[in-house]
């Protein structure tokens, strides 16, 4: 058996899906909920225990444990197979054992040396880290939480504990623990530094920030250079624990500095991340963008802060970002941290009142310029011009040329041109990193109730199958979708049930996998139809609307819809006085009656 389906068989959805929401049953293994992808206040999320699929009626998202997981958790498929597969105890081929064993071998070392560094933090020799994280007002359960701990004076801590450990000093260094000194000779990275453990999304302990307690020390901040597991371009700091917080909110809070992050918690906003001091990247935008598309950009105040952020929101709508602004009023700060640290309420006001971010540029660069000065309208032009040339929306780039030209007292069309004069270079396409090894799945068509309660009813069992199959014809669906549908649930027919242990459903989606796999989405929803649209019956489905109904009123649908498109054209060959075509059209018409 291959390991997705031994996964499949070991792992429960209705108990996945459990871990992550509160689930009501609703008779029969069917289970519903609140859908974690959209907001809504009526349950229209529903679980199967009997199909071993989910679907919502209100976003039109669905699929098996591996779709929950990879829409839930942000991860590609292979991400979400290896997730499943460890939690089922399924053992996965090895498509590169070494690569794979050396990235393992080098995330446990530093979930080691996270260890190592807490217990430091919460020893005599942590009393001045201690002492620091108390005077920023962090909390030690909010410590823990973030696994902040501390790197001893000396040359050498690390080393000797992983020694114990059977850890080499060069796995060390290919870790970005450890590093060569002048001398030659071997020490460790971090000494005498609070230390911020850098997770991956799934909190896996990749790195580190050693931040200074010395003042004398530099850098202030000194990050794990580029390693195996370690890319900073990728790396989101606070994602692992914001993944919830962004699905709930439908947004995430992107800052500049990880005790930024640190400190929001400390305030109860925790769909935020940190771009850990550097430019964000497309990479991390794209990661991003698994989970939500409304990025709100909350960086330091300061000129270098302001820049960052812009070439981030640049970059971010250019991806199909929608782009919003939290400012920080300068009395509150420059950061986070510093608003938080004064008054908590406050940041959670500030990031509640974002803008978009045309509207912060326009503040900050246009509005306060006076129309007399030329020099003032000359860098207002050069710095906020050039932002309005590279919005892809005609309209909301006419709106803020009028709104630029009326504020500086300026010509309309000399702003258009200026406007039109400013070159946007676009980025080239960033080539695709990794490749699902599902397939894509079309875009569902706009449900049509009575279609896909028919085919649910039919799927009950072989006899309504057959009930379909000799009442119906591809000819009676409009939509394409559902006559390739009725088209491969023929051939399935046809073929007889080879599998007699599996119930028709299990047939007609292990068909349709196999077959037609742009259609499973399709299978999946109405799977679940019945249970959605006859919710609120206390008749079962079949007494509620009978099969054959169905079939009669999708059937008189049909030919009510060929009658129309005869008569059309009728008409049209009467106008044209083609009295041959009137004589074919006018039988066919009657034909349909």
């Amino acid at each position: 058996m291959e390991p997705k389906e031994q996964i499949r068989e070991r792992i429960d959805v209705v108990d996945l899906v459990g871990e992550y929401l509160t689930l009501k049953g609703a008779g029969q293994g069917a289970f519903k909920a609140l859908c974690p992808f959209h907001g809504e206040k009526t349950p229209s999320f529903h679980v199967n225990r009997q199909k071993q699929i989910w679907h919502c009626f209100g976003c039109d998202k669905g699929g098996d444990i591996f779709a929950f997981v990879m829409e839930m958790e942000g991860m590609e498929f292979r991400e979400a197979l290896q997730h499943l597969a460890q939690k089922a105890g399924v053992e996965l081929p090895k498509y590169d054992r070494k690569s794979s064993d050396d990235s393992s071998r080098l995330k446990a070392i530093n979930g080691f040396a996270e260890a190592v560094y807490r217990k430091y933090l919460l020893s005599d020799a942590g009393k001045e880290a201690s002492d620091y994280l108390e005077g920023r007002g962090i909390p030690s359960e909010l410590a823990e939480k973030f696994g902040i701990g501390y790197a001893p004076k000396g040359w050498d801590n690390l080393m000797k504990i992983a020694q114990q450990k059977k850890i080499g000093s060069g796995e060390l260094m290919q870790a970005g623990l450890a590093l060569k000194s002048k001398r030659g000779t071997m020490i460790d990275r971090f000494r005498h530094r609070l230390m911020i453990p850098l997770r991956d999304r799934h909190g896996a302990t990749l790195g580190f920030t050693g931040r200074v307690l010395d003042p004398e020390d530099n850098p202030k901040y000194m990050n794990s250079p580029q390693t195996p597991v370690y890319d900073k371009s990728t790396m989101l700091f606070g994602l692992d624990l914001a993944k919830t917080a962004i699905k709930t909110e439908k947004a995430v809070i992107v800052v500049e500095g990880n005790l930024d992050v640190v400190a929001s918690h400390k305030a109860g906003v925790e769909h935020i991340v940190a771009s850990s001091g550097t430019a964000l990247t497309d990479r991390q935008i794209n990661i991003l963008k698994r989970y939500t598309t409304q990025l709100i950009f909350a960086f330091d105040t300061d000129a270098a802060g302001f820049e960052a952020a812009r070439r981030g929101m640049r970059l971010a709508s250019e991806l199909g970002c929608d782009v919003r602004v939290a400012s920080i009023p300068p009395e509150m700060g420059k950061d986070p941290d510093d608003v938080v640290q004064k008054d908590p309420e406050a940041w959670r006001t500030i990031v509640s009142e974002h803008v978009d971010k045309m509207t912060f540029f326009f503040d900050r660069l246009v509005a306060s310029v006076d129309p007399n000065d030329v020099q003032g309208k000359k860098l207002a032009g050069k710095e906020f011009l050039p932002e309005v040339a590279a919005l892809a929306d005609k309209i909301e780039r006419e709106h803020w040329t009028k709104r630029f030209a009326e504020t500086l007292d300026l010509p309309l069309q000399t702003v258009r041109d200026l406007v039109a004069g400013k070159k946007v270079e676009k980025r080239p396409a960033r080539p695709v990193q990794e490749a699902s090894s599902e397939p894509e799945a079309p875009r569902l068509p706009q449900a049509d109730k009575t279609v896909e309660l028919m085919f649910s009813l039919a799927w009950k069992d072989w006899q309504a199958l057959k009930l379909l199959v000799d009442e119906l014809s591809d000819e009676v669906f409009a939509d394409q979708t559902y006559r390739n549908l009725y088209v491969q649930l023929v051939f399935l027919y046809n073929a007889g049930n080879s599998s007699p242990n599996k119930s028709l459903f299990e047939a007609v989606r292990t068909h349709i996998s196999a077959k037609e796999p742009g259609l499973t989405p399709l299978v999946d929803r109405i799977a679940l139809a019945g249970e959605h649209y006859l919710a609120a019956n206390t008749t079962s489905q079949r007494d509620a609307t009978p099969l054959h109904d169905l079939m009669v009123q999708v059937k008189e649908r049909s030919k009510k819809a060929r009658r129309d498109r005869v008569l059309a054209e009728l008409k049209r060959a009467e106008h044209a006085g083609d009295t041959d075509r009137i004589t074919e059209l006018t039988r066919q018409y009657q034909s349909l009656l």
